[in-house]
């Protein structure tokens, strides 16, 4: 969950079918006053995707960061270790404008954008892990952070 402007966003990921790629990222924007719902959307990029968290740029636009082409087991908790990171700029009514280059990590390795701020219209920031593992995988990581101009 993230507060952006007026809009209270709720983030994560939604099942779409029985295969071990059938997720979508999935956001929900709503009025802070009211709660009143102003979009529900599922985002598809590449077969698993899935949102971590969000930031308000300008006219109502986010920036959603996650990740993308990620499998998980449908009968259990087992998921892929290879997974890319994820920055979208989505439009006011939450639908995708530009996918926003990011440093690719290791093949075969777990690569996450997990977290975004925007400060003050002068930068963004976004942090997350490359290198990182999913369910077989051996155990490390390594942390990346990107400064860019605000999109």
């Amino acid at each position: 969950m993230r507060v952006a402007d007026d809009s209270v966003l709720l983030l994560g990921r939604v099942k779409t079918g029985d295969q071990p790629g059938s997720w979508d990222g999935w956001i929900l924007s709503s009025q802070t006053a009211t709660g009143q719902v102003r979009y529900e959307r599922n985002v598809d990029v590449q077969n698993g995707d899935m949102f971590w968290d969000a930031a308000a740029l300008n006219d109502g636009r986010l920036l959603a960061v996650g990740s993308t082409n990620y499998t998980q087991n449908p009968s259990g908790l087992s998921v892929s270790d290879t997974r890319d990171s994820l920055a979208l700029v989505l439009d006011s009514s939450g639908n995708v404008e530009k996918r926003i280059a990011l440093p690719p990590g290791p093949a075969d390795r777990g690569n996450e954008a997990m977290s975004v701020a925007v400060g003050d219209g002068v930068q963004v920031a976004i942090a997350g892990v490359q290198n990182a593992p999913g369910t077989h995988a051996a155990v490390f990581s390594d942390a990346f952070l990107v400064l860019r101009d605000p999109f």
